[in-house]
């Protein structure tokens, strides 16, 4: 992969980061709320999620939900439904349970858990993917699956 080329997609991926989306506001109003390291599990919980996107795309996987209208509406409205589950969650906890709440191997496998799936169930990601990924890779320069990978 030329070099130019790769700078070129890190300059893109840092500026499209800086945009927010329901992903960015869970997270920071987690960190605001219960601490930084809960940001940070969910984050990493996100990013779990943004590798299987960039696998699905660098291999066509995620191009049914481009061109099937019933996969996208079920991913998108399972993802809005697990989106209210949670302001759900958020709403009914009290305000003591935030500081009486200790850190275990449990919370924050489910912490990154929820990343995962908020990432995973978002189709707007997919579509990203696809849209975005195919720009930055020369089937010339060798595997188009290792190119996407790379730039994951």
């Amino acid at each position: 992969m030329e070099i130019s080329l790769y700078l070129s997609f890190c300059l893109a991926a840092f500026l499209l980061a800086l945009m927010p989306g329901p992903d960015n506001i869970f997270v920071l109003t987690e960190s605001i709320a219960k601490g930084a390291k809960n940001g940070v599990l969910i984050s990493l919980g996100l990013n779990l999620g943004v590798l299987v996107h960039t696998l699905a795309a660098a291999t066509g996987i995620s191009l049914i939900l481009k061109q099937s209208e019933l996969a996208f509406a079920i991913v998108q409205y399972a993802g809005g439904a697990y989106l209210l589950y949670l302001a759900y969650l958020a709403a009914k906890e009290k305000v003591e349970q935030f500081e009486s709440k200790e850190s275990t191997v449990k919370g924050n496998f489910k912490l990154i858990r929820t990343g995962f799936i908020m990432n995973i169930m978002n189709p707007k990601v997919s579509l990203f993917f696809i849209a975005f990924l195919p720009q930055f890779v020369r089937p010339e320069q060798g595997s188009v699956v290792f190119q996407m990978v790379l730039m994951e």
